[in-house]
């Protein structure tokens, strides 16, 4: 994973279809997709995150998927089949959406909060919530 390093920041990646940095002080890694992303390009970029997690052992995640219009049926299930039972046993404990309102990755937002809800069975379990600007998710994120 080559990356550039600026401070206490790390660029991990950018390029046409997403910026990812990882905030050493504040324990965050931030994704800003930055236009629609196809199945396969999705699938990678969560791998990548989980990667990035794993390594950098980090608390918060903050994703601006603003570029992105919807996720697919198959990609919903994938990411909660493979990707969630990864997330929820990591260390991140908070992680924000910042999305369009009324979008259809609103609706899989919903989703991923109802199911984090009903399978949480401790008060320290994966927290999750969406929000229209990223000064209020982050305001969320470092917040006690």
């Amino acid at each position: 994973m080559e990356a550039e390093q600026k401070t206490n920041v790390i660029v991990v990646r950018e390029d046409d279809t997403c910026y990812i940095k990882v905030d050493l002080t504040l324990s965050m890694l931030t994704i800003y997709c930055k236009e629609h992303l196809e199945s396969e390009e999705v699938r990678q970029n969560l791998m990548q995150v989980l990667d990035i997690i794993h390594t950098y052992q980090l608390k918060y995640l903050l994703g601006n998927v603003r570029a992105l219009h919807h996720l697919n049926l198959g990609d919903a299930n994938w990411l909660w089949d493979h990707i969630m039972p990864r997330l929820k046993a990591s260390t991140v404990v908070k992680w924000a959406r910042v999305e369009d309102p009324f979008t259809m990755m609103d609706l899989n937002s919903l989703e991923v909060k109802r199911r984090l809800e009903a399978e949480a069975t401790l008060p320290n379990e994966l927290q999750f919530e969406t929000f229209i600007d990223e000064e209020s998710a982050i305001h969320w994120l470092l917040g006690d």
